[in-house]
């Protein structure tokens, strides 16, 4: 029986001082394929980095703050993006890209042929890329992707989230990883300051998607991208799981 999961990877865990990681991108492709032909374990990816490798490309220094520019900037680099992902599958499997945008998500007959069009690929086989469509909707350009993985994890009936980071965990007061959260709880959410911002939207974007995942049975694992999926999913290394609310009534 297949195993769905969705895999959040970031734009800050693949991008280093403008310069994209493809050892890293070429590690995941070959253990999520892995994953796959030896434990039937199917990922789709929620990806980002759009807008910095369109700067790069486009020679902006900084991150431009006029929405018409990140958008030129979104536009022009999400084809890089995909170009870097489709070289991290290469002799691995096929992808697909599938851009969205609110209206999407919020519109229940496109919600639904959203759901349709995962399923079909995760059947063939084949590893759906999706990211916001920045260059249609301009809110996009401020928000970040976790919540959409969310969305997609609660779409296909996924068993996890696994969101890829530049830290192992969430960190408690002494400074240690919290293994397991169970319920996310006002001094939980105090813990996201400091030098738990992970990307553009921080601990805060972690948190709100991990109260959609547990809400809908799905386990979230923030963890390391240094660190194998595998060791990730199974707990063979730091990590901070947030526990869905169907573990929690056994």
């Amino acid at each position: 029986m297949k195993e769905l999961q969705v895999v959040k990877i970031g734009s800050s865990s693949i991008i280093k001082n403008n310069e994209v990681d493809y050892g890293a991108v070429k590690r995941i492709g070959y253990e999520l394929t892995q994953l796959k032909e030896e434990e039937n374990i199917y990922s789709i990816l929620v990806v980002s980095g759009a807008i910095p490798l369109g700067m790069k490309i486009l020679g902006y220094n900084r991150k431009p703050t006029d929405k018409i520019t990140l958008q030129r900037c979104a536009c022009v680099g999400q084809k890089e993006l995909m170009a870097v992902y489709d070289i991290g599958f290469k002799g691995h499997a096929i992808t697909s890209q599938l851009l969205l945008t609110y209206h999407n998500l919020s519109n229940k007959e496109e919600e639904k042929n959203v759901e349709q069009r995962l399923k079909d690929d995760i059947s063939q086989g084949i590893v759906t890329l999706i990211n916001y469509n920045d260059g249609v909707d301009m809110q996009e350009i401020k928000l970040d992707n976790d919540r959409l993985a969310a969305l997609i994890a609660k779409y296909i009936n996924a068993k996890r989230l696994l969101m890829l980071s530049s830290v192992d965990g969430l960190e408690d007061e002494k400074g240690e990883i919290t293994k397991e959260i169970r319920k996310i709880t006002p001094r939980i959410k105090r813990l996201c300051r400091g030098a738990n911002h992970i990307g553009t939207g921080g601990m805060t974007t972690k948190f709100e998607a991990a109260e959609i995942t547990m809400k809908n049975g799905i386990e979230m694992i923030l963890g390391n991208i240094k660190y194998k999926i595998r060791d990730l999913i199974y707990g063979n290394c730091p990590r901070t799981v947030f526990l869905p609310q169907k573990y929690l009534k056994r």
